[in-house]
């Protein structure tokens, strides 16, 4: 296992906005859920709990650039918002991962809408483990894809890097 001192600044900005995103993801699901049900928020508590993930998440990917800024200009004197140049092996990695989720999301929107009109289309006969049809329901897997879709492009970059 590698210390974060022996990664590359890019590895290591991959690996610190897992952990983040996977904390804001925890967080959104403790919102969302109650012991094996997706708690019925109305649309404002929704709305409420769509901006706050917002906020949060851009504080908090804020703070981990500057963090980052901080770190690569150490004893500089100033600090340096411009972003650190990227080699071939650091933007094909991150095309690779951006490739990988984009494909999870687009398959997971298929299987929701596949999932929504077979609900609407058979509702009587159909009784499903999960529904979609309710506001929160169908709130909770479109934010939970994007949130897996993000961890899936972090978790392909930190592999890749280790290969």
């Amino acid at each position: 296992m590698k210390y974060i001192e022996d990664m590359s600044p890019t590895e290591a900005y991959s690996w610190v906005s897992l952990l983040t995103t996977a904390g804001i993801f925890w967080y959104f699901y403790q919102r969302m859920w109650d012991g094996f049900q997706i708690v019925q928020h109305s649309p404002g508590g929704l709305i409420e709990i769509f901006v706050g993930l917002i906020i949060f998440t851009i504080i908090a990917h804020a703070v981990i650039a500057g963090i980052f800024s901080v770190q690569r200009n150490k004893g500089a004197g100033e600090l340096d918002f411009e972003p650190r140049e990227k080699d071939e092996r650091d933007i094909a990695i991150e095309r690779k991962a951006e490739q990988y989720s984009h494909w999870f999301i687009y398959a997971a929107i298929n299987v929701i809408i596949f999932h929504l009109l077979f609900e609407n289309a058979y509702s009587p006969e159909y009784d499903p483990p999960f529904s979609v049809l309710g506001p929160s329901n169908m709130f909770f897997v479109l934010m939970g894809s994007l949130f897996v879709g993000d961890i899936i492009k972090r978790l392909s970059m930190i592999l890749a890097y280790r290969a």
